[in-house]
């Protein structure tokens, strides 16, 4: 894994939690260098995929930080907003205290650290290495809180030596790394310069050491040496102590370090440079005394301050004189005070003394009277208490009665309840035989329905009526590109006030051409019908009869109840009211005369008022895109097998309230279930006219298979894709009993997660690279939820946490389902 400095460029104007990052320094393994511009094509940049709003709230800008990245998946070197390498922002670290210090450029006296002007605000709190004339540096230094200057718009700050460094045992207090200038590469990030090393690097090439301890510092550091050995206890430095010190100091044992070595011999010159300098301020003083001039300095010098000497004297025993008097008044004074305070405390003190006295006496007299009250109080509750003692008795005998009276009475409702149940049991058991023999005899009249009109003389509706060649009207500018077809349908359902995004309508018609039978899933009212009939409006399909809606009926049980049945007594194949059999035959003859194909889409309009898998068993396996697409039906027309053209594509909606079906597993693990939410808009054309709207032309499906064939290099997952698939299948079929039951993926539904998400990439990759995955688990995945209790909630709780909150249309989906379940009894399930 490949890491990078970097530092904050800006968020996307789409998306605040995606952005891009500027990188510096590339870290791989254990090497690290500078970047260089060509390895970051277009923006010399790295893409954000997500949680750019985290590194906003984490770091200030221009400030440095470490960040994982890889190639991204969706590059194109001709697209100046593309970014060949993506990165996640949660990934994003603080860089460490011993990394990439900062640079000022400046001279510094390294025996006095001052405080330096800089032209930028340090960000952090890392090391600074000083750069002293230009052709070393030295360092490292840390610093105080930078301090603003408005004068020249710069930043003080106060440098302060580290007596100790991690990694560098050797180096003690007062000293401090000096290394070339150009030892290492130093780079520009805002307005700061930093050095591209880390303290462990520089200690292992072995840097110069420098000791810039001061003469004053060097002083004290030999005194408190010197105390250690506990060879003198003198303080101050007089001409005959420093001489005494500086024999000391020659007689301690030396150490073999370098550093005490250097440090000695340092201290020593320190002391020869200050005994001569005392030795000789004596002997200039005492020479020039002797002379004459010397003596008649010293003579006039007396002479001039003998007068001032004496006033001073005076003047000095006056102000004594006149202190003393004034500190003894001031003390007899406070004396007096004193004693007059003293008697007044007296006397208060016997006032009060008898206050005490009379207050006591009132307060027991008080006492006295409230307590003989309280006795009366207490004998008369006691007397009530006596008399309630009876009553008492009786109240419990009756709270006995009571409770068992309860008890009855509870049993009682409990009888009453099972014979309700009891009844209503048997009236549902009624019901059910009613209806079965109802609809037995329905299915019996249904069979013997052909003969009866036969024998009266009436010809059934056969299939030999169906067959008719629709003429059909072909588009002669078909779009080259499907990006450019979908434009256009959102364009067009705009016109019947459908207003559906782009991406919405990518969906549609990549899971539409994709699976033989898509589901839209919703409430009443979220336009599921009119979605799928203006669809295939806008595509031609109504205009040229390629479009049937069939209305499911409650009770269909067999494929007889959708197409139709085969009638011994004449031979012929009876179809069924839906009119779906006309088409689907019609299809057929195009087919076996290899004419041109024409998509046919079929919808099931509320396809669970009945169980689905019961009246279309027939086209189930037909799902799967290598199972033959024969329908066994008796036709003498069609040799009895109906051949379904691949250009056959059924819709179904569904409501998901208490008046349908539920899906079986065998539906939910072949299709995509989209789900539609109500429109944000008034829908103009609820009860439309089809013959009113603009007439369509067609595109033929070869045309179709051509625009939304899967591009050959995008036929597998991306590494992300798979990786984010492999960790949901890995959360959802875990058998750990912390998660309650498990949700098992199959291979039939990966297989289908694959090959949408190679289509949408294409279509979806200005989104956002996952915005096709994202898709993709919402309508294949996520209907596979239905589980009950806190478990099985653990289980969902996970799977956002680790992954599902990385697509935005995904987690708010799984969101909502979890905080249903959780007003439902710990219920979790898709369709809610």
């Amino acid at each position: 894994m490949k890491y990078a400095i970097v530092t904050k460029i800006n968020a996307t104007q789409t998306a605040p939690f995606r952005g891009f990052v500027k990188p510096y320094i590339i870290e791989d393994d254990n090497s690290y260098r500078v970047s260089k511009d060509d390895e970051f094509p277009n923006r010399n940049s790295i893409f954000i995929t997500g949680g750019y709003n985290e590194l906003d709230e984490k770091f200030t800008n221009n400030e440095l930080f470490r960040i994982p990245f890889e190639e991204a998946d969706n590059y194109e070197e001709l697209n100046p907003n593309s970014s060949l390498y993506a990165a996640h922002g949660r990934n994003a670290t603080p860089l460490g205290q011993w990394d990439y210090f900062y640079v000022i450029d400046k001279d510094i006296d390294y025996k006095q650290l001052e405080a330096k002007n800089i032209v930028f605000k340090p960000l952090g709190h890392r090391i600074y290495i000083i750069s002293a004339i230009g052709n070393y540096l030295l360092g490292p230094f840390n610093y105080g809180e930078p301090q603003f200057v408005i004068e020249n718009n710069t930043y003080q700050v106060k440098l302060h030596p580290y007596p100790h460094l991690p990694t560098i045992n050797s180096l003690n207090d007062w000293h401090a790394l000096k290394i070339p200038y150009n030892s290492y590469p130093v780079i520009s990030v805002g307005e700061a310069k930093i050095l591209v090393a880390k303290l462990d690097d520089i200690s292992k090439n072995e840097p110069e050491i420098i000791d810039y301890i001061s003469d004053e510092q060097l002083l004290k550091w030999g005194n408190d040496w010197l105390a250690s050995f506990e060879t003198t206890k003198e303080k101050g430095l007089a001409k005959r102590q420093l001489r005494s010190f500086q024999s000391a100091i020659e007689q301690l044992p030396v150490s073999d370090t370098d550093f005490f070595k250097e440090r000695r011999k340092r201290l020593i010159e320190t002391l020869d440079k200050t005994n001569l300098w005392i030795e000789q301020r004596s002997i200039l003083i005492n020479d020039f005394l002797s002379t004459d001039t010397g003596k008649k300095q010293v003579e006039l010098y007396l002479e001039s301050i003998k007068d001032s000497l004496e006033d001073q004297w005076r003047s000095k025993n006056q102000e004594k004189e006149e202190e003393a008097k004034s500190r003894l008044n001031d003390i007899e004074n406070k004396i007096s005070k004193k004693r007059d305070e003293l008697e007044n405390i007296n006397q208060v003190l016997e006032q009060t003394k008898e206050e005490i006295n009379i207050q006591k006496r009132d307060e027991l007299d008080q006492e006295n009277q409230s307590l003989m009250q309280q006795i009366r109080a207490k004998k008369q509750d006691l007397e009530e208490i006596l008399s309630k003692i009876n009553i008492g008795k009786e109240i419990d005998e009756l709270k006995n009665e009571r409770y068992y009276l309860q008890r009855e009475n509870d049993e009682a409702k409990e009888k009453q309840r099972e014979l309700k149940n009891d009844v209503e049991s048997l009236q549902r058991t009624m019901t059910q035989l009613s209806n079965q023999n109802a609809n037995e005899m329905k299915k019996r009249l249904n069979d013997l329905k052909p003969y009866i009109d036969l024998l009266n003389g009436i010809v059934p509706f056969t299939s030999k009526e169906s067959r008719k060649n629709y003429p059909v009207i072909v588009r002669d500018n078909v779009p080259s590109d499907v990006k450019e077809l979908v434009q256009e349908i959102v364009d067009k359902l705009k016109r019947y006030d459908r207003d559906y995004e782009f991406e919405d309508v990518v969906n549609f018609l990549i899971s539409i051409h994709q699976n033989f039978l898509t589901m839209f899933a919703g409430l009443p009212g979220t336009g599921k019908t009119s979605l799928a009939t203006y669809l295939a409006k806008v595509i031609g399909l109504t205009d040229q009869k390629r479009f049937q809606s069939v209305a499911v009926a409650r009770g269909w049980t067999s494929q007889r109840d959708i197409i139709g049945f085969y009638n011994p007594l004449s031979g012929t194949f009876q179809a069924s009211s839906t009119g779906l059999y006309p088409l689907l035959k019609q299809g057929h003859w195009e087919y076996q005369e290899k004419k041109e194909m024409y998509p046919i889409w079929v919808l099931l309009d509320e396809a669970n008022l009945s169980p689905i898998e019961h009246y279309w068993s027939s086209f189930l396996d037909m799902c799967d895109p290598h199972s033959p697409r024969i329908l066994q039906n008796n036709d003498p027309e069609v040799n009895g097998n109906l051949t379904i053209p691949e250009s056959v594509r059924f819709i179904g909606t569904i409501n998901y309230d208490n008046t349908t079906e539920p899906l079986s597993p065998r539906i939910i693990d072949r299709v995509p279930i989209i789900k539609l939410h109500p429109s944000k808009k008034p829908i103009v054309f609820e009860n439309f006219d089809s013959n009113e709207l603009e007439q369509e032309k067609i595109i033929p499906y070869k045309d179709f298979k051509l625009l939304f064939n899967i591009p050959s290099d995008q036929k597998e997952l991306t590494q992300d894709e798979r990786r984010m698939l492999e960790k949901i299948i890995e959360i959802l079929s875990s058998p750990d009993a912390e998660f309650g039951t498990p949700i098992i993926i199959s291979p039939r539904k990966q297989r289908l997660i694959r090959d949408y998400c190679g289509m949408a990439r294409k279509l979806l990759e200005e989104s956002y690279p996952l915005r096709g995955f994202d898709f993709a688990v919402a309508q294949y995945i996520l209907p596979t939820i239905n589980g009950s209790g806190p478990k099985y909630r653990n289980r969902l709780e996970k799977l956002k946490k680790d992954v599902i909150n990385q697509l935005d249309y995904s987690s708010s989906m799984l969101e909502r389902i979890i905080d249903i379940g959780e007003n439902e009894h710990q219920f979790f399930r898709f369709f809610v």
